[in-house]
């Protein structure tokens, strides 16, 4: 088979979502079978059972605190990959996800959004970004609609953080350094619609007031 490379960090992660997922699949499917119930429902069940686990719980007690900051990332692959292969082989059985190996999911908004995939709908491509003269790049990479929203939640609830990222059709981001030697970040996002466009900027928009106003909550643990 043709070897598949990620162009950036959020279709990496949506891979890594296909390959998880179908390991969880498969040993659903095994368990499943040992006591007689459907795959669907097993897979439901264990989804119910290890989403409220804390990745702490079975970390090396050195490295709870770091695994703590990005518990959402790391756990994406294994619950939400799972429920993406769950809901392709309801849709089409084995061969559909194995046909999900020959044209993988190209974004965690894919992944989140299972019907996104079957559609066909993959992101938006966005050309490099026009830095400064004499800029340097640091990091060329793109968000998705996952760290939109973990990036959101730092400062907004979880339910507006997630209505907000929702619309998420692609996005690229440049970290580099100027001229200058000063470092800056430019960003450019699509979406799905001008609304929804609209409610990303006002999400952010509080964000940006709740961060000044330190209202944040952090991710990392109370002490750091």
């Amino acid at each position: 088979k043709k070897e598949m490379k990620p162009h950036n960090s959020d279709e990496e992660l949506a891979m890594l979502s296909l390959m998880e997922g179908d390991a969880q699949v498969a040993m659903g499917a095994y368990l499943g079978r040992i006591g007689g119930a459907p795959v669907g429902r097993t897979l439901r069940r264990i989804a119910d059972a290890t989403k409220d686990v804390p990745v702490a719980s079975i970390a090396h007690a050195d490295e709870a605190k770091g695994l703590a900051r990005e518990q959402e990332r790391l756990d994406f692959p294994y619950t939400d990959g799972m429920m993406f292969v769950a809901d392709l082989y309801r849709a089409g059985g084995y061969d559909l996800v194995a046909k999900a190996f020959d044209d993988p999911p190209k974004s965690s908004a894919q992944i989140i959004h299972p019907a996104r995939y079957l559609a066909g709908d993959d992101p938006r491509p966005i050309a490099p970004l026009a830095l400064p003269k004499g800029a340097a790049v640091l990091v060329d990479d793109s968000l998705g609609e996952l760290d939109t929203r973990i990036l959101l939640e730092r400062c907004l609830e979880k339910a507006k953080a997630v209505s907000a990222a929702d619309g998420w059709t692609g996005d690229r981001y440049t970290v580099f350094r100027g001229a200058d030697g000063n470092t800056a970040l430019a960003w450019v996002s699509a979406w799905s619609s001008e609304a929804e466009a609209k409610e990303m900027e006002e999400a952010l928009g509080r964000s940006d007031e709740r961060r000044a106003g330190k209202e944040c909550r952090s991710r990392s643990s109370a002490d750091d």
